[in-house]
């Protein structure tokens, strides 16, 4: 969040009540997102394990040189499909947080909230506060005044260009932030607070590993019938 901040040391200390409520609903989502994600390795490990069974039999029937190639092709596209499944759980969390804090960001109850806790304020309130806001939040203006109105006892002015940051300014001071950047430094902090989808996705990864290893150890150390047969025959 401070990264987005070009003229003030640091944002004043936010933790307005719906910025707490978008957090809970993240959390709800990361669980839920976790609970799919073991469901979903589970049935990938059991497809991968018949899979396994399939082309141990199919190595008896069509050659055994040739059957283990088709089983390390089929186990490697199973493996991938785990990685695939755990990136795109992560895409759609980053997807989810994303969507809760532009949302969260884009209420004007945020920028009143920053006013109101605007360490500079207190000693500026005889200066007109002025605003820079992005264009598209022009169909917002009423309820963006009353809320800057409700937090400064002066005059308000506010204006709008095609940004996609706002400028709060008073006097020589200014307090400047972009809602898109900071919204991409949030949604990657939450990413890495859901341990327990992390967690998924190493033991999903680790299992695939291992279905593989051990299928072509099994199947390396189990002789071909056919080829025991032409030997016993010489």
């Amino acid at each position: 969040m401070l990264d987005s901040l070009r003229c003030e040391a640091q944002l004043p200390g936010l933790d307005p009540v719906h910025v707490r409520q978008a957090e809970r609903a993240l959390a709800r989502r990361c669980q839920a997102l976790e609970r799919q994600a073991r469901k979903a390795a589970k049935q990938q490990l059991a497809q991968a394990q018949r899979q396994a069974q399939a082309v141990s039999q199919a190595a008896r029937q069509q050659g055994y040189a040739e059957g283990i190639l088709q089983a390390a092709h089929e186990l490697a596209e199973a493996l991938l499909h785990s990685q695939r499944l755990a990136a795109q759980l992560r895409q759609e969390v980053v997807d989810t947080a994303r969507s809760v804090l532009r949302e969260v960001l884009g209420q004007v109850e945020w920028i009143e909230a920053l006013v109101g806790q605007w360490p500079v304020a207190g000693s500026c309130s005889g200066m007109p506060l002025q605003v820079l806001a992005p264009l598209h939040s022009k169909g917002e203006h009423a309820r963006l005044l009353a809320a800057l109105r409700r937090q400064w006892p002066g005059e308000v002015q506010v204006e709008y260009q095609q940004q996609s940051h706002y400028r709060l300014q008073l006097g020589e001071q200014a307090l400047e932030f972009d809602p898109g950047q900071i919204e991409v430094q949030l949604s990657e902090q939450l990413l890495v607070r859901c341990e327990g989808l992390s967690r998924v996705d190493a033991q999903l990864d680790q299992a695939a590993r291992e279905t593989l290893a051990n299928s072509l150890s099994h199947w390396l150390q189990v002789p071909d019938p056919v080829a025991g047969g032409n030997e016993d025959a010489h």
